[in-house]
């Protein structure tokens, strides 16, 4: 297998099954939160999906368009944030990690790639436990349960975190495109490297 190669499976691999986790892993954390609410117990139901694999994967196939939906619903809200700021002359990101990747190589892209996947786990997880963190709470006070507060709180944390992860992320993403883009323009980028954080 050459570099080439595996190059592609690992950013098919980045880009698309680890993308998909994420969503699966939100959709879980708001099914979770449902089923709690509902009886307060959700090992049941774990218990319940995993012994068959059909059920199973249909679980999972359920988890993975609730974290969707969750997530599109709440970018639409303005909740969470997925779309980073792109340089002035263009107007799609494919175009602007292409021309990235060409000037600086793929390792750079890399980083960027890291920091978009960073800011997708925030605002797939950060919308899912802001979805959990209202289900909770309406459950107690509609159906007047005891409120559980250690569980409530720690779905709060969650929401805080993720969300404040996503927004970092998105600033981090657009800073990078605006500063790689912005030495390619002023002729500063010959085989300068740049990596951004995780």
């Amino acid at each position: 297998m050459n570099g080439r190669t595996s190059e592609l499976i690992g950013s098919l691999y980045e880009h698309f099954v680890l993308r998909d986790v994420v969503y699966a892993a939100g959709g879980a954390l708001v099914l979770g939160s449902a089923k709690y609410a509902w009886d307060g117990d959700v090992w049941s139901g774990a218990d319940y999906v995993s012994k068959s694999v059909p059920l199973f994967l249909l679980f999972l196939v359920a988890a993975y368009f609730v974290g969707l939906l969750v997530q599109e619903g709440l970018t639409f809200l303005k909740v969470v944030k997925t779309a980073a700021a792109l340089p002035v002359d263009y107007e799609e990101e494919e175009i602007v990690r292409w021309k990235i990747s060409k000037v600086y190589g793929r390792r750079t892209l890399a980083g960027i790639e890291r920091t978009i996947f960073l800011k997708q786990v925030g605002s797939t997880i950060g919308a899912s436990a802001f979805i959990s963190y209202y289900i909770l709470l309406a459950n107690a006070f509609l159906d007047k349960r005891v409120l559980d507060v250690p569980v409530v709180i720690a779905m709060a944390v969650v929401t805080l975190v993720c969300i404040g992860e996503n927004r970092c992320k998105l600033r981090q993403q657009s800073e990078s495109y605006r500063r790689l883009l912005g030495n390619i323009a002023e002729g500063v980028a010959g085989g300068a490297t740049h990596t951004t954080g995780s």
